[in-house]
């Protein structure tokens, strides 16, 4: 496989040899080469990434198996429809969407990489999740058990909870979206897709989204959020564990399809095996008005934890349990056992073995206790480590009345629901605690939980020095720069995180409102005096007209104004005062110095010989024929007095560049630009503070 500039894709041919251009057709596809007519398959290359193998197509394109040639590993490789690739809009805001999802990372989250535009196509490339999607599990097994499907549900939920985090909502949750890295975890995919997906869908005047577990609200394009997805995942793990969809009818009508869902069937009506417990939570998810669903992800999750707790606490219950079959077996192997002991006892005594030390009975104890302990330990750790604090705290409760040593990994599980439900000082102290305790041997994996509570006492650190100023900033846009910083040196998600991303979201409110209420404050001020600084600009005018810089400057510096984008344009103004009244000085300065020797021509044309060797702020000393004259400044020219100022511009000045500056200030002035820019390049190039104030006063200079 080659490429053949900007692009463009050669294959070399399995019959002939000879090159054959693939750009802009399907990976996979077959064509014939036009040398020899050999059916070949298409090879295609995007960037860095070689498609390997078909993975599947969807509404918005098709997924590859690719190999990432820098990283040298597999992902996977989405290319969409090349319809979206001409809409610049859509591909903007769509990669703008993928770097929010790239941001996301989440284990219940599929990661996205890149995205890009090669050949023609946009294409995204995510992280490659090849163990099959929930859809597929349902196809092949027809339901899920019930314990599965909340834990499907826990981890999802989780996952679309750190995306709302990042600002996004994924709008088309279904089992087909969901996937499995293995056979219990899974991930989310295609987080961005779904909304311009939709909203292509309604130019066209279609429905998107698989009508099973599409909202409600999203059939009458009303506003959605969170709900929507909530509802969807509802409707998702409905059929995972019943084995159906919420219903059976087949409609794409929007009306229809409303009518179904504004009496959605109960879960146990349909699946007599689920729990109250479960049944309870999907069918709340499930209700047609986003009001009457769970109000945040942080109690979906709470409630699916303590149905997960119900369920496993019933399945260790039947594990407990003997039937029948296996009491009448035990009871049989009982009385083999009695015989054989009596035939052993009568027929080999004296071979028996020699008993057992009591240091040996004493080890072989142990060592059935410590394995009964890790046994009974397993499903609480289990709970632990899958984040479900709810059902792992009472698991270890339980334990820790015979065994005392699990009551710190209670005390833990208590703390971290405590943190979560936002009681962060009463969790501190707890986790605290737990930091400073040191386990037994039996129980040393609990040190692994210890950069969790450490990562949370950082963060409640950081939160007490966050209350303690807050009330002391009154400004709410510095308040925000404080929140903000706070917020990005938290290291742990949850409930802290939500809580200061609140204070965020209430204080940028805040912010814009103070903000909007300024500008209109200064819309008003400036509106009032406009009219009194446009009087003290003409008057500046006027003064800058006569030669008289310093009572130009004088005329700025005392207006009196209050609005921001007047108080710029005066600073301005100002500084050109400033300029060109130091201008006048210093070009006094030289002519009672030095001396201007050069010829002059005032306005009257009248032809002075010089040399020049007086000059008061109001009058210059001109030679005549007949002796010396005193003349106005106004009888001299724009152009001749800048002829004067430049004639002292000389490479040996010390003051060389601000010589050239002055002096472009001046022609500006007075209308002569060319020359200005000229003189202005110039000391721009001699030093570096007059080049940043160059494109601001000489807006035609070029660089």
């Amino acid at each position: 496989m080659a490429s053949k500039g900007n692009g463009a894709q050669l294959q070399a041919c399995p019959g002939c040899g000879q090159p054959v251009e693939t750009t802009g057709l399907e990976p996979f596809g077959k064509m014939n080469c036009p040398a020899c007519g050999f059916q070949l398959r298409v090879e295609r290359v995007f960037e860095n990434y070689v498609v390997t193998e078909p993975l599947g197509t969807g509404g918005m394109g098709s997924v590859y198996k690719a190999r990432d040639t820098r990283l040298n590993r597999f992902v996977a490789l989405k290319l969409l429809r090349k319809e979206f690739a001409g809409d610049a809009a859509f591909t903007s805001k769509l990669k703008e969407e993928a770097r929010i999802t790239a941001s996301i990372k989440h284990p219940h989250v599929v990661e996205v990489y890149a995205v890009g535009e090669d050949q023609g196509q946009f294409y995204v490339v995510m992280e490659l999740v090849d163990g099959g999607s929930l859809d597929d599990r349902i196809e092949d097994e027809k339901r899920i058990s019930e314990r599965e499907m909340l834990e499907v549900g826990l981890q999802v939920a989780k996952g679309l909870q750190a995306a709302l985090e990042a600002g996004l909502i994924h709008r088309d949750i279904k089992p087909g979206n969901i996937l499995f890295s293995d056979r219990s975890a899974a991930k989310i995919v295609d987080f961005g897709l779904a909304l311009f997906a939709a909203q292509h869908a309604e130019t066209e005047g279609e429905i998107w989204g698989t009508p099973y577990y599409v909202a409600p609200e999203r059939l009458t394009n009303s506003k959605e959020d969170f709900r929507s997805d909530l509802y969807s995942l509802g409707a998702t793990l409905f059929h995972a564990v019943a084995g159906r969809p919420t219903f059976e009818d087949e409609t794409q009508s929007a009306a229809e399809l409303n009518r179904l869902k504004a009496n959605p069937v109960g879960l146990k009506e349909v699946a007599r095996h689920v729990s109250e417990e479960s049944a309870l939570v999907i069918d709340k998810m499930l209700r047609p008005s986003p009001a009457d669903r769970q109000g945040s992800y942080q109690e979906l999750i709470v409630k699916l934890e303590s149905a997960h707790a119900v369920v496993l606490a019933r399945e260790e219950e039947l594990r407990g349990r003997w039937s029948w079959p296996k009491r009448i077996a035990v009871s049989l192997g009982g009385l083999l056992l009695l015989a054989a002991l009596g035939f052993g006892i009568s027929a080999g005594l004296h071979r028996l073995p020699r008993p057992e030390s009591a240091a040996e009975v004493a080890v072989k104890a142990k060592a059935a206790a410590e394995q009964n302990l890790q046994l009974q330990l397993a499903p609480a750790r289990r709970e632990l480590q899958a984040g479900h604090y709810a059902s792992a705290e009472p698991l270890f409760s339980e334990l820790a009345l015979t065994e005392p040593t699990a009551q710190p990994a209670a005390e833990l599980c208590a703390a971290l629901q405590l943190w979560e439900r936002g009681q962060f000082a009463q969790a501190a102290t707890s986790l605290q605690r737990f930091v400073d305790f040191k386990p037994s041997p039996q129980f040393d994996w609990l040190n692994e939980y210890k950069p969790l509570a450490r990562e949370r006492l950082d963060d409640y650190q950081l939160y007490r020095a966050w209350e303690k100023e807050r009330g002391s900033v009154a400004d709410p846009e510095s308040a925000l720069a404080r929140t903000r910083a706070v917020v990005k040196k938290l290291k742990a998600k949850g409930a802290l995180a939500f809580q200061m991303a609140d204070e965020e979201a209430k204080l940028a409110a805040q912010a814009t409102e103070a903000a909007e209420k300024r500008a209109a404050e200064e819309k008003k001020a400036a509106a009032e005096e406009t009219p009194r600084w446009q009087a003290a600009v003409a008057a500046e005018r006027q003064a800058i007209a006569a030669y008289r810089f310093e009572k130009a400057r004088e005329i700025i510096e005392t207006a009196k104004l209050s609005a921001p984008s007047l108080l710029a344009e005066r600073e301005e103004e100002l500084q050109r005062a400033r300029w060109l009244a130091d201008w006048k000085t210093k070009l006094i300065s030289d002519i009672n110095g030095t001396g201007f020797g050069g010829v002059v021509t005032d306005i009257h044309n009248v032809r002075y010989d010089g040399p020049i060797r007086r000059a008061t702020p109001d009058k210059i000393e001109l030679k005549t024929r007949y002796g010396s004259v005193m003349t106005s400044w106004l009888n001299l020219s724009p152009q001749t007095l800048l002829t004067m100022s430049t004639a002292f511009i000389r490479p040996q000045v010390e003051d060389l560049a601000e010589r050239q500056w002055l002096s472009a200030v001046f022609a500006l002035q007075t209308g002569q630009t060319e020359k200005a820019n000229e003189l202005a390049r110039a000391a721009a190039e001699a030093k570096p503070e007059f080049r940043a104030l160059l494109p601001r006063f000489f807006p035609t200079a070029k660089k």
